[in-house]
């Protein structure tokens, strides 16, 4: 008797799938270290960020074999993967100050130094 095939069965017309989205990284909050400054101090600011996401679809085949006949059956869905997409982090303001970024690069969280 041989095997049945099938190839990426579809869902039902009438189901509900959810596919996931990308999204871009969003600022989740600005700190300071004090509330206000007198000129020539050191201000530090910490950012703190989600870093935005990709959506990487990948198919995957399950394969039966009859060790009598060696006929094979076959199934082969997708699948999404939604990863976290590198980022970086600037700052600015409208006193035209430079700001630094002193904190290592990479993860969520960035220490920001300038002169009030």
């Amino acid at each position: 008797m041989p095997l049945r095939q099938r190839r990426n069965v579809p869902a039902a017309p009438d189901a509900v799938q959810a596919v996931p989205q990308p999204s871009p990284p969003v600022i989740d909050s600005i700190t300071f270290d004090q509330p206000a400054y007198s000129p020539g101090q050191v201000i530090t600011a910490t950012v703190t960020w989600t870093p935005g996401t990709s959506a990487q679809t990948t198919t995957f085949t399950g394969t039966a074999t009859d060790k009598t006949t060696t006929q094979t059956g076959k199934l082969s869905v997708t699948f999404t993967t939604v990863v976290p997409d590198p980022a970086s982090v600037t700052a600015a303001d409208t006193g035209n100050r430079t700001w630094t970024l002193t904190s290592p690069a990479g993860g969520t969280v960035a220490t920001f130094t300038a002169t009030a």
